[in-house]
């Protein structure tokens, strides 16, 4: 299977260039810096008050004005023309930025400067500070409208910038949490406009659509973690997805085709990885919750070495494995090992790191030898093993 080059030309210019290169390095240059001067910036840029500017900032920083601007109004405007094919990605942008600039907050814990400061904030949040969430939504939309509005490219930059400061001017993020949330935000960007061009082959398909396991995963551990969803709406999209599945083997759909031909894999029946994907969230609910009302660390942990570690060893496996996995040849040992890693460091911000590194190794060794050994939805035996080891170990501590 033929590997695309990851500098692939788009519009005649490599992803990559330089400049964006230097571009992201600064922005690192600055965010290492700003960590050591956190406090002292924070009070020199949070003391100038301007009455109708602090106004201006409380609605900007809204996020349904942030949303309809770098969003909304975008894809209605590519609605209109031959652009729509780039609507799934920048709407990727925001899933995949608003999930991992969540979870980021959730692993870091870092209290919000009005809370360690004495200062009072014009806002209060309760969530934690680092990234701000706000910079990463907004500078992950930047990339795809810097090539598809031209014209007003840098309007849409002024408002991302203005929007990143008034998280400091308002008293609730540091220039460190906004500069984080400025980084990742653009190589989410970046990331998602490289994936927009690749041809519809299978290896694409396969990094496409463990690139959406990633999203589809780690947004739903937020909402399940924030109580935004319950058990209940998981069994609603399992029963969606059947339903669609079964619509897609009667009639072409647009929208349902179009999902199919980029993100899903051959099989007599369509969307089955979506479905048991949840199946096997709802797997992991029903059986290390009590009450499935409330989901428990352990059961959001499993999913996550559904979400992180399956996808990084499909990914890292099909991209840069060399050596054959013993246990299964059709897989790689630096596939399984990248599996171990990330399904780590995704059960690491619920779980103690000494109950989330076996759950994580075990249920990636069974990730194995799924297929050789037996024949099973790795779907569902990567998080049922993961939360059965995790939760023999939390018994025994």
């Amino acid at each position: 299977m033929k590997k695309p080059k990851i500098l692939k030309k788009i519009t005649g210019k490599p992803i990559f260039t330089n400049r964006v290169i230097a571009m992201l390095a600064l922005v690192l240059l600055a965010l290492i810096i700003s960590l050591f001067f956190d406090k002292t910036l924070f009070s020199a840029l949070f003391s100038v008050r301007i009455s109708s500017i602090t106004s201006f900032f409380v609605v900007l920083t809204d996020a349904r004005v942030l949303i309809t601007v770098m969003y909304v109004i975008p894809c209605v405007y590519m609605l209109k023309d031959k652009r729509r094919n780039y609507i799934p990605f920048i709407l990727g942008s925001l899933a995949i930025s608003f999930a991992f600039s969540h979870l980021l907050k959730l692993g870091i814990e870092r209290i919000r400067p009005f809370l360690t400061l004495d200062v009072s904030p014009i806002l209060f949040e309760q969530t934690f500070s680092f990234p701000s969430n706000h910079a990463t939504v907004a500078f992950a939309a930047i990339p795809i409208l810097y090539f598809l509005f031209k014209q007003v490219k840098y309007l849409f930059l002024a408002f991302a910038i203005l929007l990143a400061y008034s998280r400091i001017y308002l008293g609730v993020h540091y220039l460190s949490d906004v500069l984080a949330g400025v980084l990742l935000g653009l190589l989410i960007g970046y990331f998602m406009w490289y994936f927009k061009d690749q041809k519809v082959n299978d290896y694409s398909k396969e990094v496409k659509r463990q690139v959406l396991h990633a999203i589809w995963g780690s947004l739903t551990v937020l909402l399940l973690f924030l109580n935004y969803i319950n058990v209940v709406h998981i069994v609603m999209i399992i029963i969606v997805g059947l339903i669609l599945s079964y619509i897609a083997t009667k009639r072409k759909v647009i929208i349902i085709n179009w999902f199919l031909e980029n993100f899903d894999r051959r099989s007599a029946i369509p969307g089955v990885g979506a479905i048991t994907f949840f199946v096997g969230i709802l797997v992991s609910i029903i059986l290390f919750s009590r009450p499935v009302t409330v989901v428990s660390p352990i059961a959001l942990a499993s999913i996550m070495v559904l979400t992180l570690g399956d996808s990084a060893a499909t990914f890292f496996g099909i991209r840069f494995g060399k050596r054959k996995n013993p246990l299964n040849k059709k897989k790689t040992v630096e596939g399984t090992l990248a599996g171990m890693i990330f399904g780590f460091l995704g059960a690491m911000l619920f779980v103690p790191w000494y109950i989330a590194l076996p759950g994580a190794v075990i249920a990636m060794l069974v990730e194995a030898i799924e297929g050789e050994a037996f024949k099973f939805s790795d779907n569902i035996a990567v998080p049922l093993v993961a939360g059965v080891v995790m939760g023999l170990i939390l018994r025994v501590f």
